[in-house]
């Protein structure tokens, strides 16, 4: 086959938004920046806003067409633009722009003859008079001077503009401002009605477009004449950068001149064949080249140069391979073929092979090839194939000895076996010596050269340095062969380490790539790890004047060897891929292979990018609600605590290796890490408290932005939580205790004062116990004993009555007496109410057997006033036969007594009567102090005490006595 060659021409490394990164429309008419560094692009769907991830059109439903073109911004950051329908817009933030109402549309004529001057007012033209839209006055005033057409309007500086005519240039001076003067500079016609020549002033950024060759210049002024330049046709727009270049958007692409006036790029178009509408520089220096037809184009650094062979319908032809050899570079391609490189100019070698070219290295002064395990020679496409060498990995050539690696092991055999063939014998038992971080130890033997494998084993690269050392790594290790003796390296005690690539130190030694772990350093005999490389998929590396290169599958890995500075370059520096198959020196520049083409920089190329991403916010919800933080103090309400941060950092060069840290101080300080593509921070739910939000913006290069965003505000404590309303709490909380003192202070008199009724009840018990007729009755029993000279029985009287005084005085001062002293006194009692009666009353007490009197305790002197009402009204009134009993039962598995007393007197309606007929009313202890005593007993009591009466009669209906049943809880005795 033959060789195809054409002039080799490059592209400078570039980001493309297209459709498939959301561009509205692949049609762009104007760019601009504004001072947040927001991009913004005129386009046939309107203003179209770019912050680095995504774009938002802005609305404008004032437009009688969509589109917008002619984007200038003022000194207060407005942007004005214009459409096709001669319609002037303003906008200043927000969702919309702004219609300004005052511009006649029919003198209104804006492409490319309209500008915003150093005082915010607008200059236009309607190809006949010049117009002034005072923006302050919101008034349009014509200055008088009249063409009958202008070709071309452009500010000249703060200091006046200039207006081309078709036959003259005319300069308008401030003088002072807005008074126009004006100037004339008359020209020399040389093509009627084409505009081909541009004046400029790289000093100020004057330019203008006209048809004329002028001949009296104003000093600093330029005349560009475009028709010396044939590979300029249909020019669509121009302009002027800061340093004074000028460009020149085409049909065909973009044409680059320097402030002389000389063409750039060796006269090429950058991106030929593209139809470009404008070039647009930002505060950064990134270069935006806008299409009609193919989107935006983003150009980081001109140093970096691609050679692009991917496209949608052709996939398979990326590079796999790079070999540079006698100042030719060979790049193996995806499809098989081979593009040579050789001064300047690129051929195509078809190879034949049905693979892509993974390996490839040319024969020593021959024109023979070993490609992919073929032997070819070049231009050829038949070859022969060497099966036992098959999918070689590196091949060296020393003299006459030939030594490769491929996928089953390492091969030593004489170059005239190559082209005649090998032996596939099983490798020798390889002696050899082990080298260490200390050194050479172990010392085995030399090597007998053979023509077949010396090594079993997957092998890598295969290098030889300066030193006449050749280098190969396998499966099983790294090792070196000087003077055909074997040498094994150990790497941090590990014999069995492989090396992905070699390369020469510069010096005597070498360096050693091994993947996920670093560049080791082999010199004097020793190995250290020089560089540590982390979780890097490490393929390729070369050594270029004091720096090693290495292609990894996410970039290039820059070591500056002298300062152990390390870089990343990437496809945010313009490289087309980061996945790197191949690295090589070729031409004073670094070519990398990937399966999108090559890319090429300078070997003083260093990827910059100095200035952290410029970060301010955007919008803040509370509970969904858009909100102003001001300055100052920020309080929101207790449930008003769904806090949405809605934030922007732009840096275009980083793309989407751009990224955010933020923090919520008052819930946390650590800075929670954050991609680029998501700028929205939600914090749920937040309890009452001091907060300060803090946020920092990061660009590929791990550069902070120099400003943070730090806002304060707080969530309110709920009224319930308010100091007023713990204020209310307390005053009722202390309200509460007090009264809750009092009551307790009044409840503790109430007990007191019941304690004390109580002791006056039972003092009242003891004198009624005592009244003056029982004791008058006592008295005289002792008194008949005496006169009876009966003196055992008076002083047996007189003994129980002393007992039974000693024991109720001693009752009346207890609450509770066991029932044991209960009976005791009422036995005392009985028996001297029985002398009293003189034997005529009969009594009888009895207990259950379940019942321990010693065991239990009651109410002191509770009984007796029941006893002594049976004795008083019912039998004392009878005349024969008086009969009391008194039975204390206790109820089974219950601390509950039942006391009954019946007597057989004449029965509680007699005794009443008997009693109203008495002159002297007797108050009994029953029916008075006993009631009062009850009533005391049951208050606040459990269990009361229950009194039962029963009058008893005969089979004829006739009193017969009464029964009084008592029913008392027992408490027992601890």
């Amino acid at each position: 086959m033959g060789i195809l060659g054409k002039l080799y021409a490059g592209e400078p490394g570039y980001w493309h938004l297209t459709d498939k990164n959301g561009l509205p429309s692949s049609t762009v008419y104007s760019i601009i920046e504004d001072k947040q560094g927001f991009l913004f692009l005129g386009t046939p769907n309107g203003l179209v806003r770019f912050n680095g991830f995504d774009f938002k059109i802005i609305l404008n439903p004032s437009a009688k067409s969509g589109d917008a073109s002619d984007l200038q911004m003022d000194t207060k950051g407005n942007i004005w633009f214009s459409n096709f329908n001669h319609q002037l817009f303003v906008y200043n933030g927000g969702a919309s722009a702004t219609k300004l109402n005052e511009i006649d549309e029919n003198n209104f004529n804006p492409t490319g003859k309209f500008f915003l001057d150093f005082h915010e007012n607008l200059w236009f033209t309607n190809n006949s008079s010049i117009f002034r839209y005072d923006s302050k006055l919101k008034k349009v005033i014509q200055t008088g001077d009249s063409e009958s057409y202008w070709q071309s309007f452009a500010l000249n500086g703060k200091f006046g503009f200039w207006g081309a005519t078709s036959d003259k240039m005319v300069v308008f001076d401030f003088a002072p401002y807005p008074i126009l003067k004006k100037r004339e500079i008359v020209g020399i016609p040389q093509m009627q009605g084409i505009l081909r020549n541009i004046v400029y002033n790289p000093n100020n950024g004057f330019i203008c477009q006209t048809h004329l060759k002028y001949v009296n210049m104003p000093a600093g002024f330029k005349l560009l004449q475009l028709r010396a330049f044939p590979q300029i046709k249909s020019i669509n727009s121009f302009g002027i950068f800061k340093n004074g270049t000028v460009w020149v958007c085409t049909a065909n692409g973009v044409a680059m001149f320097n402030a002389n006036g000389e063409i750039l790029n060796q006269g090429k178009l950058i991106f030929e064949g593209r139809n470009t509408s404008v070039v647009y520089e930002d505060r950064r220096g990134n270069l935006w080249v806008a299409t009609l037809n193919d989107g935006v184009y983003m150009i980081t650094n001109f140093d970096v140069i691609n050679e692009i062979y991917y496209n949608s319908n052709h996939r398979e032809n990326g590079v796999y391979s790079l070999n540079q050899y006698n100042e030719i570079l060979y790049a193996g391609m995806q499809n098989g073929d081979i593009k040579i490189f050789d001064k300047g100019k690129e051929s195509i070698w078809k190879t034949g092979q049905e693979r892509s070219i993974l390996f490839m290295a040319q024969l020593p002064n021959t024109k023979n090839y070993f490609i992919n395990g073929t032997l070819l020679r070049f231009g050829e496409q038949l070859g022969k194939s060497m099966e036992l060498l098959g999918a070689p990995k590196g091949l060296v050539f020393i003299g006459e000895d030939v030594y490769l690696g491929n996928n089953i092991g390492i091969y030593q055999f004489g170059l005239n076996h190559l082209l005649h063939g090998i032996a596939d014998r099983e490798p020798p038992e390889m002696p050899f010596f082990i080298v260490d971080e200390k050194g050479i130890k172990n010392p085995k033997g030399k090597l007998k050269k053979q023509n077949n494998r010396i090594l079993k084993g997957r092998a890598g690269r295969v290098f030889n340095d300066n030193m006449g050392r050749v280098w190969f790594s396998v499966s099983s290790g790294i090792y070196f062969i000087q003077n055909d003796t074997f040498y094994q390296l150990q790497l941090n005690r590990n014999l069995d380490e492989m090396a992905t690539d070699f390369c020469s130190d510069g010096k005597n030694g070498v360096y050693i790539l091994v993947s996920n772990k670093g560049v080791y350093q082999f010199v004097n005999n020793k190995t250290e790890l020089k560089f540590k490389l982390l979780n890097t998929n490490a393929r390729r590396m070369i050594a270029t004047e004091g720096k090693i290169w290495i292609g990894t599958n996410n970039g290039v890995i820059l070591i500056n060897s002298q300062s152990s500075k390390f870089y990343s370059i990437k496809m945010n520096d313009g490289l087309l891929s980061n996945d790197i198959q191949d690295i090589a020196y070729y031409n004073h520049r670094i070519y990398m292979g990937t399966l999108r083409g090559i890319s090429s920089i300078s070997t003083d190329f260093l990827p910059a990018n100095a200035i952290g991403p410029q970060l301010f916010v955007e919008n803040i919800r509370v509970n969904g609600v858009t909100v102003n933080l001001l300055p100052g103090s920020n309080v929101f309400k207790y449930n008003a605590n769904n806090i949405e941060f809605d934030y922007c950092g732009i840096d275009f060069q980083s793309r989407d290796q751009l990224y955010y840290e933020y923090r919520l101080i008052g819930q946390s300080d650590s800075w929670v890490r954050q991609n680029g593509k998501i700028s929205v921070t939600q914090f749920q739910g937040l309890p009452s408290g001091d907060y300060r939000f803090e946020c920092r913006a990061f660009n590929d290069k791990g550069i902070v932005s120099k400003n943070m965003i730090s806002l304060g505000f707080s969530i309110a404590k709920p009224w319930w939580r308010q100091w007023w309303f713990l204020l209310i709490l307390l005053i009722l909380f202390t309200s509460i205790v007090i009264l809750l003192i009092r009551y307790y202070n009044i409840q503790k008199r109430n007990k007191e004062k019941l304690e004390s009724n109580l002791r006056i009840s039972q003092l009242t018990s003891l004198k009624a116990q005592m009244n003056p007729h029982f004791m008058f009755n006592a008295l005289n029993s002792i008194q008949d004993f005496i006169l009876l000279n009966d003196r055992v029985s008076a002083n047996s009287f007189l003994g129980k009555f002393s007992d039974l005084m000693r024991m109720v005085l001693e009752m009346s001062n207890q609450t509770n007496i066991s029932l044991a002293n209960e009976l005791k006194a009422l036995h005392l009692y009985l028996e001297l109410e029985a002398i009293r009666f003189e034997d005529s009353m009969k009594y009888s007490v009895t207990t259950s057997e379940n019942l321990d009197p010693t065991e239990w305790e009651l109410p002191s002197m509770i009984i007796q006033p029941f006893v002594e009402n049976a004795i008083k009204h019912g039998l004392l009134h009878k005349r024969s036969d008086k009969k009391l009993s008194i039975n204390f039962n206790r109820f089974t598995e219950s601390n509950l007594l039942l006391v009954t007393i019946e007597d057989n007197g004449v029965g509680r309606r007699e005794a009443n009567r008997i009693s109203q007929n008495r002159q002297k009313q007797h108050t009994s202890f029953a029916t008075g102090a006993t009631d009062e005593r009850l009533k005391l007993l049951n208050k606040d009591a459990k269990k009361q005490i229950q009194i039962k009466f029963t009058d008893l009669e005969d089979a004829d209906g006739n009193a017969c006595g009464t029964k009084v049943e008592i029913q008392i809880t027992l408490k027992a005795i601890l």
